[in-house]
């Protein structure tokens, strides 16, 4: 069978690469939904002003007054009925002690402005809301870092800005989102890459892949996201990735009667150990456990029990009960331990990353450590950029010619290589500076990176990927 485009990988790359190529109108077969920004209004000096002026107008005309005090704020009271409406810029904050209220306020504002409601408060100038059983919990965007030696606690910002910090997303959830946008014969699992080969026909390249089934599949184009060891990365001839000298627990922990934290990141650090945790809801909370590979690795990657008891008794025994008590409620299937890998910037910035069809993606092109949680989220930017230089290649019927996919992963990869280079660099410092040494100077070090220097370097996660080609309704 020839097919367009073979993605190889079972992960976040793998499925959004496909998602991202189902909307330009390329049809994969793996082994929607997409934010489009629109054009801002900010790019006039006067643009800001007309919009504040418009919008007073119209919360005057409903029945607001303009409070003295703040001028962001306009205040609506008739009888028993209290509305505050809190504006920065474009966003509006509404809130008031009747909820029908609240909504034909809403739907008055959307026959004004064409709105969009998001719903409940979650995030607004920098603050985070929480509702929990107590009330709503207000968090800006702070992490803490406990020293487990001095037992002395950092609290570190890292959303600053009106976009915020890091947000923790379930894997499984997020998986099942992208495979949700698919077709269901889109995916093919079980199916191993055994082989792979070249043959020129009509002129130009095209790959045969062999799976272990005996099936023989030729395409186009092949797009490798199978992971840190991956298959086509080899035929790339890519250096394997190297060990950076730490290995990683990770697992997740499930409260069925809710878990009661505050929902803010913790963090634990010790001489050459790091551990920490987060809440993804009410019931699910996220945690790690860092530390210098042992001279022998332990053969305990397949023994979820063996892994929850090293991190209870051996290796974090002196870590606050907090913690203890979080890895305590583990679900045994989600646990795992690993070597953490990376692949050197410069090999990124200097190797071969695709031949005239071939290319690869996400931890395939640039493994890292995840010192800065930006494994996932590069693998996301990965597969827009890819779609966005494809989907500017194929044609109406959404077929590739030879000669446009050349071109296309040659843009692609070259937009990407000095961004996946800094994430591999910052990412490795920030791991390097955090939990090596106990000396004075480094204790020192690591202060100074959390007070001024970390929340500026999490900001690497803000990055524009452009603009999907909508194509997908022309193609079918």
């Amino acid at each position: 069978m020839e097919e367009e485009v073979i993605i190889i990988g079972a992960g976040i790359g793998g499925l959004a690469t496909a998602v991202a190529l189902k909307r330009v109108g390329v049809r994969a077969v793996r082994s929607g939904v997409v934010c489009r920004l629109r054009k801002s209004l900010y790019g006039l000096r006067q643009a800001s002003r007309n919009w504040y002026a418009k919008l007073a107008d119209a919360m005057r005309h409903y029945g607001f007054r303009q409070s003295g005090a703040d001028h962001s704020l306009f205040i609506f009271n008739r009888g028993n009925i209290f509305l505050a409406a809190l504006v920065y810029v474009d966003d509006i904050l509404v809130v008031g002690n009747n909820r029908e209220q609240c909504t034909c306020f809403k739907r008055y504002l959307n026959r004004c402005f064409r709105i969009k409601d998001l719903g409940l408060v979650s995030y607004f100038l920098g603050i985070e809301v929480t509702r929990m059983e107590s009330g709503l919990f207000l968090n800006q965007r702070n992490a803490f870092v406990t020293d487990v030696k001095t037992k002395s606690v950092q609290q570190v910002p890292y959303g600053a800005n009106k976009r915020g910090g890091p947000k923790l997303v379930h894997r499984k959830t997020l998986l099942q989102a992208l495979a949700d946008e698919l077709d269901p014969d889109t995916i093919r699992f079980s199916r191993k890459l055994t082989s792979i080969e070249s043959q020129v026909k009509d002129g130009h390249r095209i790959s045969v892949l062999g799976l272990e089934d005996g099936t023989i599949i030729r395409a186009k184009m092949v797009i490798g996201c199978d992971g840190v060891h991956s298959v086509i990365a080899r035929h790339l001839k890519l250096r394997p990735p190297v060990h950076s000298g730490r290995s990683a627990v990770r697992g997740l922990s499930v409260y069925p009667e809710g878990h009661g934290l505050v929902p803010a990141p913790q963090q634990f650090v010790d001489v050459s150990k790091r551990a920490g945790f987060s809440p993804l809801n009410d019931k699910d909370v996220y945690w790690f456990f860092i530390c210098k590979s042992p001279s022998e690795e332990e053969n305990i990657e397949n023994d979820p029990e063996a892994i929850l008891r090293d991190v209870m008794e051996n290796w974090a025994k002196d870590f606050p009960q907090s913690y203890l008590d979080v890895v305590q409620h583990s679900d045994l299937s989600t646990l795992s331990w690993a070597p953490l890998m990376f692949r050197y910037p410069w090999e990124v910035v200097l190797g071969n990353l695709n031949t005239e069809n071939i290319t690869v993606l996400g931890d395939a092109m640039h493994p890292t450590t995840p010192d800065l949680a930006q494994g996932g989220c590069m693998a996301l930017e990965d597969a827009v950029v890819l779609g966005r230089h494809i989907g500017n290649s194929v044609g109406p019927d959404g077929k590739l010619k030879p000669e446009d996919v050349q071109q296309a992963l040659g843009k692609y990869v070259e937009e990407r290589r000095w961004r996946a280079a800094w994430i591999i660099a910052a990412s490795f410092l920030s791991g390097w500076v955090q939990q090596d040494g106990s000396d004075w100077w480094r204790k020192l070090l690591r202060n100074v990176f959390y007070k001024t220097i970390f929340a500026k370097i999490i900001s690497i996660a803000h990055y524009d990927c452009g603009r999907l080609p909508n194509k997908s309704e022309t193609s079918n």
